[in-house]
């Protein structure tokens, strides 16, 4: 099964669990935008805080899936 998620004017593209993030990964998000993961900055039980290369980090559950090109 290939997981998908909708991205608003993109549609459906592959995603992966936000757990599952490494560095140097390509995220996509709405209208398009993208995001180059830099390190993963803490991770716990449930959670997982990502930080992009424009230094802008996000606090996200481990299950969320998460749009990848």
């Amino acid at each position: 099964m290939i997981n998908t998620v909708q991205i608003q004017s993109v549609g459906q593209v592959a995603g992966k669990p936000a757990g599952e993030l490494q560095t140097g990964d390509i995220t996509v998000w709405n209208f398009g935008y993208t995001h180059t993961v830099a390190r993963i900055v803490r991770e716990t039980k449930a959670q997982v805080i990502v930080e992009f290369e424009s230094g802008w980090q996000k606090r996200m559950a481990k299950t969320r899936l998460v749009a990848v090109a």
